[in-house]
């Protein structure tokens, strides 16, 4: 997951989609970005977007992952995210106290 402020976003989701078409950022199976109509109130400054690889469990290809997107610049916190956390409603502060992500560097 990564996180832009609204003045970024388009920015940051056309180096990405550069990088994307380019092969530039093997393991990425798709992409998406979060519009501020998708967002609570709170967030909508910022915006989510989401990369999706072949098999979360693959820390290797996590970690590969991560070292293309460094490489076509994003320097900041990346955070890996399973779908089943979203599915079954994990999110930062969940009262379970259950880690949101897998992987955050």
């Amino acid at each position: 997951m990564i996180f832009r402020s609204h003045a970024s976003v388009d920015g940051c989701w056309r180096l990405l989609l550069l990088a994307l078409f380019a092969g530039r950022l093997d393991g990425i199976r798709t992409m998406k970005v979060a519009t501020s109509d998708d967002v609570p109130a709170e967030m909508a400054k910022r915006h989510l977007i989401c990369l999706y690889t072949r098999d979360f469990s693959d820390t290797a290809e996590l970690r590969r992952t991560r070292q293309h997107l460094r490489a076509v610049g994003f320097m900041g916190k990346l955070t890996y995210k399973a779908d089943y956390q979203t599915a079954m409603d994990i999110y930062d502060k969940n009262p379970w106290k259950i880690k949101a992500s897998i992987m955050t560097e």
